[in-house]
């Protein structure tokens, strides 16, 4: 017999195949869907049967299951019995309607359900095989002795001559009551199976995804291995032939002299940025012990210096800057914390009643060479003379020196600040040396 090909077969195997895990729901499926007549037909030519089995319908669900000869004459069988699949809307499938659907409806949804490809469907299919059983089987069984045999045992093994019509049909309804009940008990099995391999399947799909994480990062350590090795094959390259290279004494020689200017040069530098770094650390500690000295230094109550007479000094020196015939002179004062830039008022006001203009800016600790360039800008063109707050940097007074210097040789007086006097006397002395000047 040629095989049943198409998709159609294909597909309808493999839900007979499904519907085999339970050998004795494939039975009575065949039986609903065949009829007797053709399973006895079909299970007599089945060929050797399993000992002990006389059920004509157990007899071609083990066939099915283990020849493939049978399995294709029966898939060619339904191929050639089943009615049209009819596709009902799922209402209409409701336990509640069964009773209400025609044989040959209930034969044309199986015919939808098993010539599907997904395993939902053959399960709705075999569910559906095991709630029919009693309305599409009973009846029929009840007909005749023929029927009724083929879910029973052989008539040539089971029937005696004393046996009544009477008692042989209630022992064949008992029998189909009971595999019914059966049927019902292997449904809730196979639910409560069908359950629990969900939830493994789910498990197992965690594990994956955690074994595959795992992968991936035991993939990205072995690329990083791999590209550690190629970078030391590279360097044993490189060493292999500088030492090639320097086969002989005198090349060595050479080598080792050129290494060695290399690293006296390397030595040197390191040197003079080592004696940077501990002069600047130097200066920056210092020069913050200062601020948080003078940070703790009790607030100066400094009067207004407007209608107040000045000392004689001061007196003398606010003539002279007012009998000159050129523009008030420019001081800049650098540095202090806030302490002393609170002054920064009594500043303005002692410059208005001394004559002079002036400028105070905070000191900057962390990047004062930031401000050189400022400082170098406004030395040349803004202010005639510089006062620094001792408390600068030295690194910064050094450098502001050397600005004030090449800008035309400018006063630049270091104030030791006690208080306001002191910053009075360091004016008075810039003011005296901007003063003498000839041009400015």
């Amino acid at each position: 017999m040629p095989k049943a090909s198409g998709a159609a077969a294909d597909q309808l195997e493999s839900a007979l195949l499904y519907l085999g895990r339970s050998p004795q729901e494939l039975g009575v499926g065949l039986v609903l869907l065949l009829g007797s007549e053709q399973v006895i037909s079909l299970a007599k030519n089945a060929g050797r049967r399993r000992a002990g089995m006389v059920d004509f319908a157990m007899i071609l669900a083990d066939a099915v299951l283990s020849s493939e000869k049978v399995r294709n004459a029966v898939v060619k069988a339904l191929l050639d019995s089943l009615p049209e699949p009819l596709l009902l809307p799922e209402l209409m499938l409701d336990e509640e309607h069964h009773e209400h659907l025609s044989r040959a409806a209930k034969l044309a949804v199986l015919a939808q359900e098993l010539g599907s490809s997904d395993e939902e469907s053959w399960e709705s299919a075999r569910l559906h095989i095991v709630a029919w059983a009693a309305m599409m089987l009973a009846p029929e069984m009840l007909e005749d002795d023929t029927t009724t045999a083929s879910l029973g045992a052989d008539p040539n093994l089971n029937n005696h001559p004393g046996a009544s019509s009477s008692q042989q049909r209630a022992s064949k309804i008992s029998k189909l009551n009971s595999r019914i009940k059966k049927l019902e008990r292997d449904k809730d099995g196979l639910k409560a199976r069908f359950d629990e391999s969900k939830r493994e399947v789910s498990r197992l799909q965690e594990e994956v995804g955690i074994a595959h994480t795992r992968y991936q990062g035991a993939r990205e350590e072995w690329t990083e291995a791999k590209t550690a090795a190629s970078e030391e094959r590279r360097r044993a390259t490189e060493f292999k032939r500088k030492l090639n290279e320097s086969s002989s004494p005198a090349n060595r020689e050479l080598a080792l002299s050129e290494e060695l200017e290399q690293l006296a040069k390397h030595l040197h530098i390191s040197e003079q940025k080592f004696e940077m770094v501990e002069t600047e650390r130097e200066d920056l500690r210092a020069c913050l012990e200062d601020h948080d000295r003078f940070n703790k230094m009790p607030d100066e109550e400094l009067p207004s210096f407007r209608n107040r007479p000045l000392i004689s000094e001061e007196q003398e020196l606010a003539n002279l800057l007012a009998a000159e015939d050129k523009p008030p002179a420019r001081v800049l004062v650098v540095g202090g914390g806030e302490p002393q830039y609170r002054h920064l008022d009594k500043f303005s006001e002692y410059a208005a009643v001394l004559g002079f203009e002036g400028s105070w800016r905070m000191a900057e600790y962390d990047s004062w060479h930031k401000e050189m360039d400022r400082l170098a800008k406004d030395m040349e063109s803004n202010f005639d003379g510089l006062v620094i707050l001792h408390w600068n940097r030295t690194t910064f007074t050094r450098k502001a020196r050397e600005i004030c210097n090449i800008k035309g040789q400018k006063p630049c007086i270091t104030c030791h600040y006690e208080g306001f006097v002191s910053l009075r006397q360091s004016l008075g002395i810039c003011l005296r040396q901007i003063l003498k000047r000839p041009s400015r």
